[in-house]
């Protein structure tokens, strides 16, 4: 009596794609009528040498609770600051939740009152996920970003140079540094310093972010064009003995059209001084670090 030949399992169809062992067990399954505990053993056999296991599919994105965010613009306008507050408190509320009412109390005005609490959920929810790198949370955050620095004392601006730092997974996204400095220009141009070089440890972290994009072949890219706009700006509000320094890098490069463009922030933040009391040194500050700019392409 003549054996059978034995069926040889067969090759995995996935178009030479990396062998996982569920497939394997399928096959098996399918070929060789294993038991449980003989496919348990195989199972082991297999991760023992190195197969890998098939990946989960990504689970799709949690959608925000629309019902309950409707709600809230369905309150009189005195209310819904109390409500937002109220929501951004709750343990238990989804994160898609948590991130869409961070985004909506950006444009919610809060009284005074209300605003101390506003700016310790806002810290939180920055420092926890300004270094994600998902885009629906540095969304967020931006919008965290600009209504905290907005809310705040200027007296405290100091603090928010700790959020350019390197977070729990890393460096922020370049995107989010450029949200915190733009609002730190933003925050000393509403808000004039009395003194020269205000804020200097400050200073020190936006300019080391100038330093960074004001080279030849960094510049020209978006991002980092407008990070070296941003910084200089910023460092000239808060009349910053580091932005002479900065504006001498930006002078050795060979872009008029950035200068230009410098030149007019510059001007602009004059203009906007010139309607607070004035304070002579202050504005010759920026006149003289406007001319600096001005002199290279005269020459």
């Amino acid at each position: 009596m003549t054996e059978s030949p034995r069926q040889t399992r067969p090759s995995p169809s996935n178009g030479g794609a990396p062998f996982l062992i569920e497939e394997a067990v399928e096959d098996f399954r399918r070929v060789d009528g294993l038991s449980e505990d003989q496919i348990a053993q195989l199972v082991g056999v297999l991760e023992h040498l190195g197969v890998p296991h098939q990946e989960a599919a990504p689970s799709a994105p949690a959608e925000p609770d629309r019902a309950r965010l409707s709600a809230l613009w369905d309150l009189p306008e005195d209310e819904i600051s109390r409500e937002v507050l109220n929501l951004l408190k709750v343990p238990g509320i989804d994160h898609a939740t948590r991130r869409q009412l961070v985004i909506e109390a950006e444009v919610v005005r809060f009284s005074p009152p209300h605003k101390e609490a506003l700016l310790h959920l806002l810290r939180d929810f920055i420092e926890k996920y300004r270094d994600s790198n998902d885009r629906q949370d540095q969304i967020a955050v931006g919008s965290a970003i600009r209504k905290y620095v907005a809310c705040m004392n200027v007296a405290d601006v100091g603090s928010v140079g700790l959020l350019l730092e390197a977070g729990q997974r890393g460096e922020p996204p370049l995107e989010i540094k450029l949200v915190i400095v733009k609002m730190i220009g933003r925050k000393f141009a509403a808000n004039p310093p009395l003194a020269p070089n205000a804020e200097p440890e400050l200073a020190d972290k936006v300019f080391e972010l100038a330093e960074a994009s004001l080279f030849r072949h960094v510049l020209p890219e978006g991002k980092w064009a407008a990070m070296g706009l941003e910084a200089v700006h910023a460092l000239a509000a808060m009349l910053s003995s580091k932005a002479e320094i900065a504006i001498d890098l930006v002078n050795r490069l060979p872009y008029k059209w950035f200068r230009d463009h410098l030149s007019l922030v510059l001007k602009d933040l004059e203009k906007k001084w010139e309607q607070s009391p004035k304070i002579p040194d202050r504005l010759g500050a920026l006149e003289r670090l406007r001319t600096l700019i001005e002199k290279v392409d005269a020459s």
